[in-house]
């Protein structure tokens, strides 16, 4: 019984630290609300704002290989919708599967293939939909107050995201809540994304 005690109070502590490690990754970026927001231009706001994705390695060691794209939809014991896109600009599309057991979980996976397929990015697919640009994808991230723009390419042999765009709806304002809704809700100028449930 002591032995089950202490386990349950190990697993219970890592996820507590992993949620405030999240939760302080999340003020990092809310500190910033200066740097990222941005006038209403296309330019402007596909502009490089703030790097997400910096500290990843060049190449993420797999943690499996699969011998192709279906092995990867099969093997995933969760929800998810995928889609493809060439995002190392190569030739050959990668597949993008945002797979989660319900949308508080919801991760956003990269597959490439060389010889075997493997993961190369991995990031939250929290609320997310997708526009296609010329070489990029942005992910647009939405929830109860807040839109939020993440572009994602690949850029020095890594995928890499960055916030290019975000608002937020200020609930203490006199503004009325309809027109900042419609300022904050926008949608991206690039081509929506449809991705196919699996």
């Amino acid at each position: 019984m002591k032995s089950l005690s202490l386990l349950l109070v190990i697993i219970l502590s890592g996820i507590f630290i992993g949620c405030s490690k999240h939760a302080s990754k999340t003020e990092s970026v809310d500190n910033n609300k200066d740097s990222t927001f941005v006038n209403d231009t296309p330019d402007t706001i596909l502009s490089t704002q703030e790097t997400i994705a910096d500290n990843q390695p060049k190449e993420e060691a797999p943690y499996k290989t699969y011998d192709s794209y279906e092995d990867v939809l099969n093997g995933l014991d969760t929800s998810l919708e995928y889609f493809y896109y060439d995002i190392t600009r190569d030739g050959k599309p990668e597949l993008w599967v945002k797979a989660g057991t319900c949308e508080a979980d919801m991760k956003l996976y990269i597959f490439t293939m060389d010889k075997k397929v493997h993961k190369i990015f991995e990031t939250s697919g929290f609320h997310s939909s997708f526009y296609a640009g010329k070489d990029y994808v942005i992910r647009q991230v939405t929830d109860t107050a807040s839109n939020t723009w993440y572009k994602i390419k690949y850029k020095n042999g890594r995928v890499q995201e960055t916030v290019c765009f975000h608002r937020e709806v200020n609930m203490d304002s006199d503004e009325d809540i309809d027109i900042q809704d419609e300022r904050v809700y926008k949608t991206p100028p690039e081509k929506p994304i449809k991705t196919i449930d699996f």
